[in-house]
């Protein structure tokens, strides 16, 4: 005979239902700090800009050649209040053109740069500043770390060209924005469509490092690490990001003919005085600035007393960007001016190329990212795209702005 105890399977300890129940814990809580970094990472924080009093702004609306329409600013040095006029002869408002077409390219979380389009219309320049995709009042959910934005950058080259075809245009980006803009210049910008000066302040070496910097910076030191694994891997799904298509040191390289100024703060925790030595050392011809006391967010800070030494830099590098520009193979960079195709590191006449590995052919990484960059905008709906109150649709001369 059997005889049942009536007991059933041995139920687990006390201390290992806890461990279970911690483990479980931790498991949710890693995966939705993740999801939360992977959000924050690939989903900006919209922002609403707002014009500074003592300047005329002109709305745009540019349509990006993947369809996204473009909140933008275009100001001059006719739009100035009378009182901040430039006191120079050949900068009379309204007569005389402005020196050239600077256009503005924020950074992650930021929006069109009202204060520095007055810094460029009290200097002679017209400014076009333009709200990223996903930020400000541009259509768009998630950002791409520059890649994508390269094409907002594309709309606004295209509609300077076609606005003001016989004027000089610079490039001005901040972070992101610089990002974007050497995305642009690397694949576009080359030969006759090359532009006359390039900006690139605050800007990362390569994805990596501006993701590692940014969890260390935001979660006070190394222990959020584990985080960015995944993190990193939902922000570029979500943002449909190829990593190595965003490999800065390598872009910079193949702007060779550009003129270019590459800066940063030296408390910049995002971009730090490291991380600018070897944008630089691929790219020796360009000069290289670091601000003291300046973090990430503004190294100009216009209106401001301390805006002074960046400001200076720029406007030194603006003017003879132009000077080049306009004079051809005897500039003071040595022929980057109109399409002229030399190299001013050597001298040779060379013109940039694509990096290694970034030709437009059929099926290429890049043309699958962003099919669109690379190729002329072109039918209805094309980059460009500008609303009815814009000075080119008024009875305004938009050379004037």
């Amino acid at each position: 005979m059997t005889v049942s105890t009536g007991s059933g399977p041995a139920r687990p300890s006390r201390r290992v239902r806890l461990l279970l129940t911690l483990g479980c814990a931790a498991l949710l809580a890693y995966l939705g700090a993740s999801a939360w970094m992977g959000e924050r990472l690939a989903t900006p924080d919209r922002r609403t800009p707002r014009p500074p009093e003592d300047l005329t702004v002109h709305e745009l609306t540019l349509r990006t050649r993947d369809g996204l329409r473009l909140a933008a600013w275009v100001a001059g040095p006719a739009d100035l209040a009378p009182t901040l006029r430039p006191a120079n002869d050949a900068l009379v408002a309204g007569v005389a053109r402005p020196r050239a077409t600077v256009l503005l390219f924020h950074g992650k979380d930021g929006c069109r740069q009202g204060g520095r389009l007055r810094w460029l219309a009290e200097r002679g320049y017209r400014g076009l500043a333009v709200d990223a995709r996903a930020h400000g009042e541009s259509e768009g959910d998630v950002t791409s770390f520059g890649l994508r934005e390269s094409l907002d950058v594309a709309a606004a080259v295209d509609h300077a060209r076609a606005q003001w075809p016989d004027e000089p245009v610079i490039l001005w980006g901040t972070s992101q924005g610089a990002a974007a803009s050497l995305v642009w210049c690397a694949v576009e910008g080359r030969g006759p469509a090359r532009p006359a000066g390039l900006v690139l302040e605050s800007l990362y070496p390569d994805l990596e490092t501006a993701y590692r910097r940014r969890v260390v910076h935001r979660l006070g030191g190394t222990w959020g690490m584990p985080l960015l694994a995944l993190g990193r891997t939902l922000a570029e799904w979500r943002s449909g990001v190829d990593p190595s298509m965003l490999d800065m040191v390598r872009l910079v390289s193949a702007t060779g003919g550009v003129p270019l100024l590459l800066a940063t703060g030296g408390e910049d925790a995002y971009a730090p005085p490291a991380d600018l030595d070897r944008l630089h050392a691929a790219a020796p011809w360009a000069r290289r600035v670091v601000v003291p006391d300046r973090g990430h967010r503004d190294l100009l800070r216009p209106g401001r007393p301390d805006a002074g030494p960046w400001g200076a830099e720029v406007e030194a590098f603006l003017a003879e960007a132009v000077s080049a520009w306009v004079e051809g193979p005897g500039g003071p960079f040595g022929g980057a001016g109109r399409g002229a195709g030399r190299d001013p590191s050597t001298g040779a006449g060379a013109s940039p190329g694509t990096p290694e590995g970034w030709a437009l052919e059929d099926g290429h990484p890049l043309q699958r990212v962003v099919p669109d960059l690379g190729r002329p905008a072109g039918g209805e709906g094309a980059a460009g795209h500008v609303s009815p109150d814009s000075p080119a649709n008024s009875g305004s001369d938009p050379q004037d702005r």
